[in-house]
């Protein structure tokens, strides 16, 4: 048998053909490689593409939520539609970036005492893949007054006789043995160092601030209403969190002008659904002079009130006042409001440069009250030995000097005044069966 010989050729030959064959091959693995990863990177995308849409479709929902209850708190209605006790509202074709479109409903029903927000995200790329989600809230009234005192800026307390407790005006006046609490917040929203200055008051209830010092002083003490008194640090927290809205004179329709001449000056009409409106520069009410409100009445003041005299709220009477400039109770005589209800006499602050209003109370004055003043210095100047403040305060800053006292009433927490904000009581996303149909709420 004999062995065949191959030309040099011929070798050449069969060596490229099995190169060119490995060739293939490698770049056949090569290719099914990047096929393979390729298919992984592009279901990667896909994935992160769709949780991007889910979680924006969310994100639109609470956007709504958001919108509606911007809404509600001021009573802006101009871009829904709906009648009743319903309002719809349609935000279409958003632009996300990045090829993704949006949209959002929202339908708001019960606004009142207790509204619900249900809202609507759609999110959907070019690239394909589209995402709902449906957000239903439950909102109920918060009261502006559920707390005590509560400054934008800082609280101190200068002189050795200041007192501040609570009471329950349901429960009738305020009584030193038998209607008498620990329920009281006095806080500030600052985070600056002695934020609330405590010195040597003494505070039956809790210190908040918004991450600021509380400062107390050797004769001080935040306490529980024990005997005798002991200065708990577990009552002192930080964290306070609110808003202080501003606030706007309404516009009246059919004011007076002028209050009723003579020392004694009545207004209202007892038991009337419809306030008596005023509509004044300003108020000046000398040390001999009443002005007695009988029946439901909204004041708006320009300028200065000053009070030397009494402003006495009936059992039938409610006053609300939109004060722009100072509010000053002084004299031996100053009173505002003797009976045992706060939340029948309201003031309201309505400058809006901070710090530039000033409410004052001098002497031996008293006010019964639910104050509202965001931009206003409240000054509780006590000199007299029988000055008191008896209600809430929510304003710029807050000083009491001398003899003073603070009750707060612990009513307000049920008083909404004229202008109810809203909080959530519920959230839940809906799914399945539950939603609504956004294609029939399109305003």
């Amino acid at each position: 048998m004999h062995k065949k010989n191959y030309s040099l050729r011929e070798q050449l030959n069969q060596d490229r053909g099995s190169a060119l064959l490995m060739t293939l091959v490698i770049t056949l693995v090569a290719a099914t490689m990047i096929g393979s990863y390729l298919n992984v990177t592009i279901n990667g995308l896909i994935i992160s593409d769709r949780s991007i849409l889910n979680n924006t479709a969310l994100n639109l929902g609470e956007a709504g939520v958001e919108e509606a209850a911007w809404a509600l708190n001021n009573k802006d209605w101009s871009d829904w539609n709906g009648t009743g006790n319903k309002k719809i509202r349609s935000i279409s074709s958003l632009d996300l970036g990045a090829n993704k479109s949006g949209d959002i409903c929202i339908v708001v029903e019960n606004f009142g005492d207790d509204p619900t927000i249900i809202a609507g995200g759609h999110s959907q790329s070019v690239y394909g893949g589209e995402y709902e989600k449906q957000i239903k809230v439950k909102l109920t009234r918060r009261s502006l007054f559920g707390n005590g005192l509560i400054a934008r800026n800082t609280i101190s307390f200068v002189g050795a006789n200041v007192t501040i407790d609570s009471f329950n005006s349901d429960d009738g006046d305020y009584d030193p043995f038998f209607n008498r609490g620990a329920n009281v917040t006095v806080g500030s929203l600052s985070t600056a160092a002695n934020a609330v200055n405590i010195q040597n008051a003494n505070v039956f209830g809790y210190v908040k601030t918004g991450g600021g010092e509380v400062a107390v002083g050797p004769q001080g003490y935040v306490s529980d209403l024990i005997d005798p008194p002991v200065h708990d640090p577990t009552r002192i927290s930080r964290g306070l969190r609110t808003v202080l809205p501003e606030i706007t004179a309404p516009t009246l329709s059919f004011p007076h002008t002028s209050l009723p001449e003579g020392d004694i000056k009545i207004i209202g009409i007892p038991g009337s659904l419809f306030p008596q409106e005023y509509h004044l520069n300003d108020i000046n009410i000398g040390s001999r002079q009443y002005l007695i409100i009988n029946g439901p009445v909204v004041i708006v003041v320009d300028d200065d009130v000053d009070v030397k005299g009494k402003i006495i709220v009936s059992n039938y009477g409610n006053a609300t006042f939109y004060v722009g400039a100072d509010f000053t109770v002084g004299g031996r005589r100053g009173a505002i409001n003797n009976n045992s209800v706060a939340s029948s006499f309201t003031l309201y602050g309505t400058n809006e440069t901070p710090g530039e209003q000033k409410i004052t109370l001098g002497g031996s004055a008293d006010l019964r009250a639910a104050v509202f003043a965001p931009n206003a210095r409240f000054n509780l100047n006590g000199g007299g030995g029988s000055g008191a403040f008896f209600g809430a305060a929510l304003v710029y800053d807050i000083k009491f000097t001398g003899t003073y006292v603070f009750h707060f009433d612990e009513a307000l927490n049920n008083f909404y005044g004229a202008n109810p904000k809203y909080k959530m009581e519920s959230w839940a996303e809906l799914m399945g069966e539950n939603k609504i149909d956004c294609s029939a709420h399109h305003n």
